[in-house]
């Protein structure tokens, strides 16, 4: 593969390599120290609101998730300023239909003699699939289906990894003992809704600062590693 003095990578020769990644959902890239982008691989990148032949870092972080973006500018910025050869980062983007892409990006970095940064190359694979698979096994695992808060097993695991670490926090259970015999009474479609109703409740009295548990039927866990006024605690779980 031959160099020239815009683009470290021969067009041609790379574009030729570039058809190999179209097949594994694979997007290649080459950087220069001015922030000129070039991305190869048309099929890849036609997802995305850019420029292949003539774009900039700046047209690339136009598109990531507003919650990745500040991720995104400091890995890049430690990356060039450590002289780190190489790096791999995940974080998502929007493709053209508005849909969240998850990209895990490589790159490898080449520097003169001074530490200048000469160009980076890398790629882009989008991991969505992945991840939403990974998603799923997790919430199978730890999320009540009902609730959407997490379940028994997440609260073990949770106080596991406390006792482990020997984290310090606070832990309420809350019982509405009632519900058993209001389930008999009604059904599970009552189950359900007045489930929800008790969820958002219980969040909603209790704030931001603790983690939430459906453990069972009747009974939900808080969790918060805050220090808190005994007293005022005490005074929630009474008005529930």
């Amino acid at each position: 593969m031959k160099f020239n003095k815009d683009f470290e990578l021969d067009l041609q020769g790379f574009k030729r390599l570039a058809v190999l990644f179209d097949q594994s959902n694979t997007g290649l890239w080459e950087m220069k120290p001015d922030g000129r982008v070039r991305f190869f691989n048309d099929a890849f990148y036609a997802e995305f609101n850019i420029s292949t032949s003539n774009s900039t870092i700046e047209e690339w972080i136009d598109i990531i998730h507003p919650e990745d973006k500040v991720h995104f500018i400091n890995e890049v910025s430690v990356h060039e300023h450590t002289k780190v050869e190489s790096y791999k980062t995940e974080y998502r983007v929007i493709n053209n239909r508005g849909e969240v892409v998850w990209i895990e990006a490589q790159g490898v970095a080449t520097f003169d003699k001074s530490g200048n940064m000469i160009s980076m190359v890398g790629s882009h694979i989008d991991i969505t699939l992945n991840k939403q698979y990974n998603e799923r096994l997790y919430n199978l695992a730890y999320i009540d289906p009902v609730s959407k808060l997490f379940n028994r097993k997440k609260l073990f695991d949770q106080l596991n990894e406390d006792s482990i670490t020997k984290r310090d926090g606070s832990l309420i259970i809350l019982d509405f003992y009632k519900m058993k015999q209001l389930i008999s009474l009604y059904g599970i479609n009552y189950y359900q809704d007045v489930t929800r109703s008790i969820s958002n409740t219980v969040a909603a009295t209790y704030g931001p600062v603790f983690t939430y548990f459906k453990i069972s039927t009747s009974k939900y866990a808080l969790i918060s590693y805050e220090k808190h006024n005994h007293e005022d605690i005490k005074k929630h779980s009474h008005s529930n």
